[in-house]
C-alpha cells in the first residue's frame, strides 16, 4: 500500500476552560481539501488457467478529496517564567473518499 497527499487544512478551536491558564484543555474542530493518491490492497485477482499465471490489480484512487476532523488538545507551561511549553493532541479525520485517519502528537515548545 503507498499513499500521497497534499491538504490544505483550517481548524479552530474552543478553550472551555480559558486560554490564560498554565494547563490548557481545547476541543478543535475543522476541515480540509486536497489531492490524494492511494494504492490498496488487490482489488482483482485475474487467473489464467492456461498457463497458471495470476494478475492482481491494485484498489486505486486519485483526486481531490474533502473533509472534516476533530481534535482533543492539551498543553502545560513550565518553568517559573513559562518560557516551556509541553503538549499533546489526538485527532481523527474523515475524507470523501472514505479514508480515516486517527493521530496522537507530542508538542515540545520554548519561548525566546
Amino acid at each position: 500500500m503507498s499513499y500521497e497527499a497534499v491538504n490544505l487544512e483550517q481548524e479552530v478551536y474552543l478553550y472551555p476552560f480559558g486560554n490564560n491558564k498554565q494547563v490548557l484543555f481545547a476541543l478543535g474542530g475543522g476541515g480540509y481539501v486536497g489531492y490524494s493518491n492511494r494504492y490498496g490492497a488487490p482489488a482483482t485477482r485475474i487467473v489464467d488457467w492456461n498457463s497458471g499465471a495470476q494478475t492482481l490489480t491494485l484498489d486505486h484512487e486519485q483526486g481531490l478529496h474533502a473533509g472534516y476532523m476533530f481534535s482533543l488538545n492539551l498543553d502545560v507551561s513550565l518553568g517559573s517564567t513559562s518560557q516551556w511549553l509541553v503538549g499533546g493532541k489526538t485527532s481523527f479525520q474523515n475524507d470523501t473518499f472514505g479514508n480515516s485517519l486517527a493521530t496522537l502528537q507530542l508538542k515540545v515548545g520554548r519561548q525566546f
